[in-house]
């Protein structure tokens, strides 16, 4: 697994639905640092055409399934978001796009 910090990914890079984040530092009480940390999933759905949710799916943390924010989708395919838009949505603060090796 790779993190890259989404503040250096280019405005116009695009996403995915199933691309994976990670917040580090997110300021959980009673875990070490190492464990200190939210995933969230980028999630399509079919009747909003506006928009993508980001969802928790940290593994055993009692915020899993909520939803975190709703981004923009790219006008130039719909199927995706910019890094711009996550950006804006998400912001950049210990904010990591999680790249499968």
């Amino acid at each position: 697994m790779k993190l890259t910090l989404l503040g250096d990914i280019p405005d116009e890079h695009l996403f995915w639905s199933g691309a994976a984040f990670r917040r580090m530092k997110a300021g959980m009480n009673g875990v070490s640092s190492d464990q200190d940390f939210y995933d969230y999933m980028l999630v399509r759905l079919d009747d909003d055409k506006q928009s993508m949710l980001l969802v928790n799916v940290t593994v055993g943390n009692i915020k899993a399934g909520a939803v975190v924010c709703y981004v923009a989708r790219a006008s130039e395919n719909f199927n995706t978001v910019t890094a711009k838009a996550l950006r804006w949505a998400l912001g950049v603060e210990n904010i990591y796009y999680i790249e499968e090796a």
